[in-house]
């Protein structure tokens, strides 16, 4: 089973730019979880910074004890040129871990190319797991969910919101 990913970045999900926020822990946890018990063979990750990034380290994590493949699929040749050298270096570490790296275009930055992107892994996956909070009605992640309904393509909601309450 290929699983893709698309979800919020870190201003849409409330919780700021430090990943040792808690609901980091909570959400990588989660999605941790998720893979144990869909135990996918192929995942693909978009490697925004967020939801991108925690799901990508969980696969990394997951994988450590379960076999599967890790594909970032990146919409454009300079994804992280306007990112702070914290998260460039968070990229750069995530990249060297993963199995195919694929560029969805050659081009540089442009929103279409996220839209691209986020089609291209739909396209290829058999389930979509969207970190999304269901409150939102704008953004590339509510533009991917809609794209994955489209074309008929399963998907799984992680709304943040549940970190909040617990």
């Amino acid at each position: 089973m290929i699983l893709a990913v698309t979800g919020h970045r870190p201003d849409t999900l409330g919780w700021g730019y430090d990943l040792s926020h808690p609901n980091y822990k909570k959400l990588f946890d989660k999605i941790f979880d998720f893979l144990i018990e869909k135990k996918p063979d192929y995942c693909i990750t978009g490697m925004a910074l967020g939801s991108d990034m925690i799901f990508a380290n969980a696969v990394i994590r997951y994988r450590e004890k379960h076999p599967v493949t890790l594909e970032a699929a990146i919409p454009c040749l300079d994804q992280e040129k306007l990112w702070s050298e914290k998260d460039k270096k968070l990229y750069k570490s995530i990249l060297k871990k993963v199995d195919h790296i694929t560029h969805v275009s050659k081009n540089p930055f442009s929103p279409e190319l996220m839209q691209k992107r986020n089609e291209y892994m739909v396209d290829k996956c058999d389930l979509l797991l969207a970190i999304y909070r269901k409150e939102l009605w704008t953004g590339g992640t509510y533009n991917c969910i809609k794209y994955a309904l489209k074309v008929e393509k399963p998907i799984v909601i992680i709304d943040p919101n549940i970190f909040e309450k617990e």
